[in-house]
């Protein structure tokens, strides 16, 4: 693309790829696309482009950021499985219309694939494992059954702010339609492959690859001179724009959401705490408050009562030294 941007300068910084499922023609789209011919929506919704790597201002591996991904049910938003990279501030998702399938590590594809069969079970159709390694997971299906799948969410941050571990996401969503593919009559293969730890390690953390099926679902658009990469639903997605995707996020936080909450719910304990001993323990505070006071007010009598007696004391030693008959004096108190 950048070859073709220094021969052609009218081509400008932009180029989206549409690429539907087949029978649908495929386009490579150069310069701002006109969504409305290709799209559900108008615009696109961008992700986050600190994992976009260039060499010598060559682009290397077009990336965004993956807060959390998962399978929800159609019918009631329940999760048959989802995973968060949050404490590993994301995982880098190359996006890659040269690969046919969503690759994962090791561990997350177990999981997913356990998911994806048991939805299939639970709609009386049976999946075999095949291919080397038994790593292609097979099985039997119809449109009543691909209508009943799950959709796989992924919740793409839109903004990261790592200075305070916090982040914004949007949700983007595949129907069964796209992560799955025909591999005879009745027969679908699973478009989900472990990537055997072949995935590069970016900046310590996690990664993934989101391949054809990504592109199935959505018109891609690449913008060259802010490097970074949008998502705008396509027309021929199995997935309608009024359709909310579910987010993988879940109830989950973010680290300086977590941080807000366990200040909040410190204090509402801390309060919470003050009123159950109050209960609990303010008979025995008043009463031994009612004690201390009845045991100053005595205390301060019997100072002030010392105290009137050497006054009078005083008083009758002085008329004494006056010489007058202790009989004569009235004593006033």
């Amino acid at each position: 693309m950048q070859s073709l941007r220094s021969q052609q300068s009218v081509l400008g910084s932009e180029f989206a790829m549409v690429l539907p499922r087949a029978p649908d023609p495929s386009y490579l789209i150069l310069g701002p696309p006109d969504l409305s011919k290709h799209s559900q929506e108008d615009k696109y919704i961008y992700g986050t482009n600190e994992f976009i790597q260039t060499v010598n201002g060559h682009f290397f591996g077009w990336r965004t950021t993956v807060r959390a991904a998962g399978l929800a049910s159609r019918q009631d938003d329940s999760w048959l499985w989802w995973k968060d990279w949050k404490y590993q501030d994301g995982a880098a998702a190359l996006i890659d219309s040269g690969s046919s399938d969503i690759v994962l590590d090791s561990n997350t594809y177990a999981d997913v694939t356990k998911a994806v069969i048991a939805a299939f079970e639970e709609q009386g159709k049976r999946c075999t494992m095949k291919g080397q390694n038994d790593t292609l997971v097979q099985c039997f299906c119809d449109k009543e059954t691909i209508a009943a799948l799950p959709v796989f969410s992924i919740s793409v941050m839109s903004q990261h702010m790592r200075d305070f571990s916090a982040s914004t996401q949007f949700t983007i969503c595949l129907g069964a339609q796209e992560y799955l593919s025909s591999v005879g009559e009745n027969e679908c293969r699973v478009r989900f492959q472990d990537s055997e730890n072949r995935l590069p390690s970016i900046d310590g953390g996690e990664s993934l690859l989101l391949g054809l099926p990504l592109f199935h679902g959505y018109v891609v658009g690449y913008d060259i001179a802010n490097s970074k990469i949008g998502f705008a639903l396509q027309k021929t997605s199995s997935i309608d724009v009024s359709f909310k995707c579910p987010s993988p996020k879940g109830l989950d936080f973010t680290h300086t959401q977590l941080a807000l909450l366990a200040f909040v719910a410190s204090v509402l304990l801390y309060v919470a705490g003050i009123t159950v001993w109050k209960k609990s323990c303010g008979k025995y505070l008043l009463a031994w408050r009612e004690e201390r006071f009845a045991r100053e007010e005595e205390r301060r009598a019997i100072e002030l009562h010392a105290l009137r007696h050497d006054q009078q004391e005083q008083f009758l030693r002085r008329f004494e030294n006056a010489g007058q008959p202790l009989q004569e004096i009235e004593m006033v108190e």
